[in-house]
């Protein structure tokens, strides 16, 4: 191996490629492993055309290796959302997941968002889910798979679903804070008006 003789896996050529995007590149997914293994090949490092070596192996179809750099992408991403990473085309890793029709990659994204997002931030991530690339397509619309296109559109519906829950329990509370305050007000109006009677009957006395 070059890297054995003291070659450098880091270094780039002049289209901004490295080791790790000619092996994605080509679907080699034991030499991927043992790049990200041996040196530190950023795996998410994209090229001149803005393309990372995981967009590579999808685009190719080599799911193998996909999966392989997706994987490590979010173990070394846990707190960053992965689908702000775009091509020059526009496209992120849950489009590149659809292209390639692939379910188990589109699933492993997709509980990384749910770990990831806040409840503040979900109306944000159904609009992300929904996003379009410079083509104006969205990842539902690159697939062919009937189990891709499902899994999105459930997901989808879930994270909605979740959000209407959250909102009726918020008017919940809402309304038991209001009646809290009003039964205060009603006891107060009470004492009030048990004062004021006493303060009269004195007087008449």
């Amino acid at each position: 191996m070059i890297h054995q003789h003291g070659g450098n896996l880091n270094t780039t050529d002049k289209a901004g490629w490295d080791a790790l995007s000619l092996a994605a590149f080509r679907g080699l997914t034991k030499l991927s492993r043992y790049i990200l293994k041996e040196s530190e090949v950023p795996v998410n490092r994209v090229d001149n055309e803005g393309r990372s070596p995981l967009m590579k192996a999808a685009a190719n179809g080599y799911n193998e290796t996909y999966r392989l750099l997706v994987k490590q992408a979010l173990i070394l991403h846990q707190s960053e959302n992965v689908l702000d990473l775009v091509d020059k085309d526009g496209r992120n890793i849950l489009m590149y997941a659809s292209i390639a029709n692939d379910v188990q990659v589109t699933e492993i994204i997709l509980k990384h968002l749910d770990q990831l997002v806040s409840a503040s931030e979900e109306a944000a991530l159904v609009g992300q889910i929904d996003q379009r690339d410079d083509f104006q397509m969205t990842a539902m619309m690159m697939s062919s798979s009937h189990r891709v296109k499902t899994l999105l559109a459930n997901w989808k519906a879930d994270l909605v679903l979740k959000q209407h829950q959250e909102w009726i329990e918020q008017q919940r509370r809402l309304l038991q804070q209001e009646n809290s305050l009003a039964d205060t007000r009603d006891d107060t109006y009470d004492n009030q008006h048990v004062l004021i009677q006493s303060t009269q009957e004195k007087s008449e006395l």
